[in-house]
């Protein structure tokens, strides 16, 4: 049958209890279920005669069983014959028999997977209510949810998705609020409560007319019945063979589940018709013995799927085969594509005749006969003993105990052979043994090969001295139990052993002594399968012979000394709590007591694994200075390695080796006794490690922290070490996270990249400090994509030794609000320099040059171009700056000819007063740029060459001459009350400007002229003159833009022969040699001067004796372009 639905549209809300209204006064049909809970449900079904009792009782509080359950649905249902569903204990003998071929042919029942239904067990509540969802066609909900439930882990993965629509639609509950009780039987009572509560009308008369109250499910059974009043949403289940079925008048078909529609609306129109599923079954993936199938339901109608769980089958065992050895039988799975067998040792019984024993397997029936009294056999012969059947024996035969053995002298196996315990014990019983013996071991495998001992034990009674492999190869052990010997168990002596599940006991030294090699250097011991080494010493083996004589998974070997002061590796199942590092030697885990045991475990590079805490020391054997071999120590997180100094003569630095590298990985560093790490010539690498202590002094060629964390500062990096990497680092720490401290040593590269500081308390610090600077050292500190927190405090000085003249950007380097970097200075005359080059000191953030001098007296200005040097170098002016009286200003240079780079000053709204030179003197050379913004010069006083009317020398207060370079920015600079006198070339603010077009490197220079103003100043040359550039853009590969200028009551004078080299802007425009721009410059803008919203006032301008009104004085000699607000006044 086919009974799923797309949804219940029905929740039903009663529970139990509201089910224990009886009958009235109605006489109950069984002795024992007046007044019960479920009364009244259970005299409903027996009315239908769906259930029954016996003998006048129901047994309501019986559990139910599989069978009983079936018998109830199958009658519910009315379903049809079916075949033999072929589970193997229901048979047809069986009164459940029927009951259950029907239901599993409906898909209401399935089985256990090992081709049993186990009819006649107490079902448990998760199947029979899979079994009832099933029967009414309740679709299990695809993701159920029932952690409410506090045993919903014990649902069984089929039942979630029923068990959760049962309870979704209010047919079952908990046993209680928050438990399932999934694996509890049910008891006869709830059964038939849940049917009650599930159906609310039964159908089951032909052409009966029933009407639908819509409360819960309608089953029909029957033919030619008739439902009306089925309100809206009803759901009918109609089973295989109910046809004629009309509902509300409408007709509907059987062997399915049916939703009843909307009504007819006002306007006659109507829905689509009722919303019902017909599902088509597909194994879409079939059962094997060992793993699940599936079974796809597709509607159709609607092409609606879902999917079903199919049961492994289990495997189909055949009857026992005989191996024909007398020794063992085997069964095998008859389904195809599986493999599987099973084999096992024969249980034989023996009967004894007159001449004979005679053998008999009680499982597979195999038989054999042996002499009389015989306790061994090989094949079918038997001997009266071991050693009489092992000098018969030929190559690869097997003997066979019949018996146990009590021997009295040592065995000797000397041949390729076998010998099969079949589960016996031989047992030593010879109270002289070690006395009376020349032979001390109870079994000798000895100068052969190929050996096997298998399901024996071996009991050496306290009397013989164990069991010895002796110059023999491939020898094997299976299932062998060995005992009581007053030595080992087990002595591999110059051989190769392998045991599989080997068991020792009571062994007064140990289980297996491995010792020693042969002269071929022989030896080897593997231990597998499911082995028990029962004392407390289980493998040994001389530490000459090496850890790797022995293989023995799940076992641990460690180096230790015996009671002799003899060195040992032994091997336990279980690790020792004196381990404290391993070691890998040969490839094999040797653990050892101390980190500095496991440090003279081996002379070449070694990796060594912490397992607890461990302790360092300097002078620890295998890290002492002079050595050439790399070591990794690498622990677990949690594990800590304390490192100390007890080595003289070292200044309390850990010490390791020279020449080599030393690597630390995952491990929390306790560095607290130590004053720092030494490892000249080395490379130091921490990856993934934890600092709760202050790392000092760093002395290695190279140190690395990957992936660390820092709880308190590293300090002193750069102490003796040139490189230092910190990357993907976590510095939470009170104040500075890094502090470099070289004292000249050597010069410092501090990469740090990836990482975040968090300074925890807000001290007034840096991320990165830079302590006691010498003279001659360089510090290049690089800083990429990295965070910070809480260094928003500026740094406060320190012992009065911090920089207050040339410190970094707004007085230190900063990413935002955040103090990333600052360095301290020594005091006047002191061991420490006060003063670093910017070649000395190089900080970059995300590959941008912070290197910025601060400027707030003349002294640090003039200290600031010695710090700044020639490379890209800024001047932050912070207050305003005199020039002292008879002090001469020597002008900056910015030559890239020379090396230098771009040249930013920041004036920052201050004032320069009483410069008696150019601030910068000239640029020249493509990249030797020069930007000045928010600077005032007042009161200068700049005479330069005035009587050279023909010199090339330009004059400007801001900048002489700038010539080639690609970029002269002037922004907010303003010149006050000032006099600039040249020769040939005079600007108030620049004195001459223009790129370089010949053909050996041409430059485009680019001239940006900004919100500058010029007030009350004299400007005078012999040559050309203006309030703001002299000469502009004299050669053609030069772009001027003067934007937002103010000139105002300035006297601009040309005192030459000429009459038009003065404008109150700039006194010549354009060209002096070629006007064509060199066609080898990379794009550019549009040459020539641009003048845009300037306002000149109250300005007295003159050339020679000529008064000059307009902005320019005259164009250059071979043309030049010069355009006002948008009028072009010469081209």
């Amino acid at each position: 049958m086919k009974r799923k639905i797309l949804s219940l549209i029905l929740v039903f809300a009663m529970t139990v209890s509201l089910l224990t209204v009886g009958t009235g006064a109605v006489e109950p049909t069984y002795g024992d279920t007046a007044g019960h809970w479920a009364e009244s449900s259970i005299e409903r079904w027996s009315a239908y005669g769906i259930i029954q009792g016996s003998n006048g009782l129901f047994d309501p509080n019986g559990q139910l069983t599989c069978a009983q359950l079936a018998t109830i649905l199958a009658k519910l249902l009315k379903l049809p014959a079916a075949k033999d569903a072929g589970f193997t204990d229901n048979t047809a003998d069986a009164w459940y028999y029927d009951a259950i071929n029907r239901c599993a042919a409906a898909g209401i029942l399935n089985g256990n997977g090992d081709g049993t239904v186990t009819p006649e067990a107490p079902i448990t509540r998760e199947r029979a209510m899979v079994m009832l969802a099933r029967a009414l066609g309740i679709e299990p909900i695809r993701k159920p949810d029932l952690t409410k439930y506090t045993d919903a882990a014990q649902v069984s993965a089929y039942a979630q998705g029923y068990v959760a629509a049962l309870i979704e639609a209010g047919i079952v509950g908990g046993v209680t609020a928050d438990q399932l009780a999934p694996q509890n039987n049910i008891t006869r009572a709830a059964t038939v409560t849940i049917l009650d509560r599930a159906i609310s009308t039964y159908a089951d008369k032909a052409g009966a007319t029933v009407k639908a109250d819509g409360k819960g499910i309608v089953l029909v059974v029957a033919e030619n019945v008739k439902i009306t009043g089925a309100p809206e949403g009803t759901k009918i289940v109609v089973a295989d063979g109910a046809t004629g079925l009309t509902v509300n008048g409408k007709s509907v078909s059987d062997d399915q589940t049916y939703i009843v529609p909307k009504t007819t609306t006002s306007s006659g129109s109507s829905s689509s018709g009722g919303h019902s599923h017909s599902y088509t079954s597909t194994v879409t993936k079939e059962p094997t013995c060992t793993e699940k199938g599936e079974k796809t339901f597709t509607c159709t109608r609607d092409g609606s799927t879902y999917t079903e769980e199919i049961p492994a089958l289990g495997h189909a065992l055949g009857n026992w085969t005989r191996d024909g050895q007398h020794l063992a039988h085997t069964r095998t799975c008859s389904r195809s594509n599986c493999s599987y067998s099973e084999t096992e040792n024969c249980k034989y019984t023996v009967t004894t005749a007159y001449d004979k024993d005679t053998y008999t397997c009680s499982v597979c029936k195999d038989s054999y006969d042996v002499g009389k009294d015989s306790v061994v056999r090989i094949g079918e012969t038997g001997y009266a003993n071991l050693d009489t059947a092992l000098a018969a024996a030929g190559a690869n035969d097997t003997i066979v105990l019949l018996k146990d053995l009590d021997v009295t002298a040592q065995i000797n196996v000397t041949k390729r052979v076998t010998i099969e315990g079949a589960g016996h014990t031989i047992k030593a019983d010879n109270a002289s043994w070690l006395t009376g013996n020349s032979d001390k071991h109870l079994l000798n495998i000895q100068d052969t090969s190929n050996v096997t001992v298998q399901n024996l034990t071996l009991d050496s009674n306290n009397q013989a001295c164990g069991n010895q492999a002796f110059n023999a190869t491939d020898v094997t052990f299976t299932n062998v139990t060995m005992k009581k010997s007053p030595n080992a168990g087990l002595l591999v002596n110059r051989s190769t052993v392998t045991a599989n599940n080997l068991t020792t006991s009571d062994n007064a030294w140990g289980g297996v002594n491995v010792d020693p090699k042969a002269a071929n250097g022989t030896l080897h011991f593997t231990l597998t399968g499911s082995s028990s080494l029962g004392e407390p010493t289980q493998i040994w083996a001389e530490k000459v012979n090496g850890p790797t004589v022995v293989t023995a998974d799940g076992y641990y070997c460690r180096l230790d000394t015996n009671n002799d002061g003899d060195e040992f590796y032994y091997w336990n199942n279980t690790l020792s709590d004196n381990a404290v590092a391993k070691v890998k030697v040969g490839g094999v885990d040797v653990y050892h007591t101390s980190l500095e045991k496991a440090l003279s475990e081996t002379t070449g590079a070694v990796e060594i694994t912490l397992v607890k805490d461990a302790t360092l020391n300097s002078d620890a054997t295998g890290v002492q200075q002079g050595q050439t071999r790399n070591i990794k120590i690498t622990g677990a997180k949690g594990i800590t390695l304390s490192l100390k100094n007890t080595a003289p003569g070292s200044e309390g630095a850990l010490n390791y080796q020279d020449r080599a590298n030393l690597t630390f990985n995952g491990i929390t560093v306790d560095a607290s006794e130590i004053t720092g790490i030494c490892a000249r010539g080395a490379a130091v690498t921490f990856e993934n490690c934890v600092f709760n202590t202050e790392l000092e002094k760093t002395i290695a060629d190279k140190f690395v922290f990957t992936g660390c964390t820092f709880t308190q500062p590293v300090s002193q990096v750069g102490y003796g070490c040139k490189d230092v990497l910190f990357d993907n680092c976590k510095f939470n720490t009170n104040g500075y996270g890094i502090k470099i401290y070289s004292e000249g040593r050597t010069p410092v590269n501090l990469t740090v990249k990836n990482s975040a500081f968090k300074n925890t308390d807000g001290a007034a610090k840096s991320a990165i400090f830079l302590d006691h600077i010498i003279g001659g050292i360089s510090y290049s500190i690089n800083v990429e994509k990295c965070t910070f927190e809480g260094f928003t405090s500026e740094p406060t000085p320190n012992d009065n030794k911090w920089a207050t003249r040339v410190i970094v950007s707004d007085s230190f380097v900063k990413s935002g609000d955040q103090y990333v970097f600052s360095y301290q200075t020594g005091a006047e005359g002191g061991s420490f320099h006060k003063i670093l080059t910017a070649q000395q000191l190089v900080v970059k953030i995300d590959g941008k040059d912070q290197v910025t001098a601060k400027v707030d007296t003349y002294q640090a200005l003039r200290d600031a171009i010695d710090f700044l040097g020639k490379t890209d170098r800024t001047l932050d002016i912070t207050e305003n700056v005199t020039v002292p009286a008879g002090e001469t200003w020597t002008p900056i240079s910015v030559d890239g000819s020379q090396g230098n780079g771009t040249l930013t000053i920041n004036g920052n709204g201050h004032k320069i007063d009483g410069l008696n030179a150019p601030l910068v003197a000239n640029t020249w050379a493509g990249k030797s740029n020069c930007i000045i913004k928010g600077l005032t010069l007042e009161n200068a006083n700049i005479v330069v060459d005035e009587n050279d009317a023909n010199g090339n020398v330009g004059v400007g207060a801001f900048i002489g001459q700038p010539c080639a370079s690609q970029i002269i920015t002037l922004e907010n600079c303003n010149l006050v009350n000032s006099t600039v006198k040249g020769g040939h070339w005079a600007g108030g603010l620049i004195g001459v400007s223009g790129g370089y077009n010949g053909t050996d490197g041409p430059v485009f220079e680019n001239v940006t002229i900004k919100n500058c103003s010029v007030t009350g100043s004299t400007i005078e040359s012999k040559g050309s003159v203006g309030a703001i550039i002299g000469h502009a853009a004299w050669d053609s590969a030069t772009r001027v833009d003067i934007t937002g200028c103010t000139v105002t009551g300035n006297t601009v004078k040309s005192t030459g022969s000429f009459n038009d080299k003065a404008g109150s802007l700039m006194g010549t425009v354009g060209c002096a040699g070629s006007n064509q721009v060199n066609s080898d410059l990379e794009p550019h803008a549009e040459p020539g001067v641009f003048v845009t919203n300037c306002t000149v006032n109250d300005n007295n301008v003159t050339s020679n004796t000529t008064t000059i009104t307009e902005v320019y004085g005259r164009q250059g000699s071979t043309g030049g372009k010069l355009v006002v607000d948008g009028v072009t006044k010469c081209q």
